[in-house]
């Protein structure tokens, strides 16, 4: 349960409301396409290939995969706000919209350049070069924001959103150690990758309710 009251216009706080809606639906929308695009795909391997292979060209449809990337980058921007108006310290306020953005941004990077390509790009980087940009922006910024949300409310030992972000950024660095440590000709590294995929979008599903219920309480706040 969060304790501490801010003062902040409705219009704020309406606006965080729905951004936390839309942010927290984008978990299952990305789930949703993966799922479409693994069973349109020929010889693809869940466990042993990442999913940005999926958007290669052996596939028929390689282009439902980097919908799923772009939307989800989208959609996740709606926790911005939500988060800005939640934070107790200066630093979180200053940092954690930032990160959002950051990380939605490589999420569309990912979605709009094919791992794999040797096209180039202004005339210096290639597509797969830009998209492995956007695959490490992307887990930078969520871990980042993971840390900041868990040390952020370190006042209120009680609340579940701060311990359920130290669990599940165990979980994702465990998943990211072993997705770079693991030698690839085990098989696995498609696994490890999906492991990190579901917990940092499980913490960004949690993180959008919590923000959303904290929201309700202080709209009652201000009307009352």
């Amino acid at each position: 349960m969060i304790t501490r009251t801010l003062d902040h216009s409705t219009t704020s706080i309406r606006v965080a409301v729905w951004g936390s809606r839309i942010s927290a639906g984008a978990p299952a929308l990305f789930s949703a396409i993966a799922l479409v695009a693994t069973g349109t795909a020929t010889g693809y391997s869940s466990l042993g290939s990442a999913i940005s292979e999926l958007a290669t060209p052996a596939h028929p449809f390689p282009w439902i995969i980097n919908v799923g990337f772009i939307a989800y980058g989208l959609m996740v921007q709606g926790l911005g706000l939500g988060l800005r108006l939640w934070a107790t310290t200066s630093l979180a306020r200053s940092v954690l919209w930032p990160l959002v953005v950051l990380y939605g941004f490589g999420a569309v990077l990912a979605g709009l350049f094919v791992t794999g390509s040797p096209d180039v790009r202004f005339s210096v980087v290639t597509d797969s070069q830009l998209h492995g940009v956007g695959a490490w922006v992307t887990l930078t910024a969520i871990m980042a924001l993971m840390l900041t949300v868990a040390r952020s409310r370190a006042e209120a030992d009680r609340n579940r959103l701060r311990k359920a972000s130290w669990v599940l950024l165990g979980l994702t660095t465990l998943a990211v150690l072993a997705f770079l440590l693991v030698p690839t000709d085990l098989g696995l590294r498609g696994l490890f990758q999906r492991t990190f995929f579901a917990t940092t979008m499980a913490w960004v599903f949690l993180t959008s309710i919590g923000i959303r219920r904290w929201l309700g309480e202080q709209s009652k706040r201000t009307q009352s």
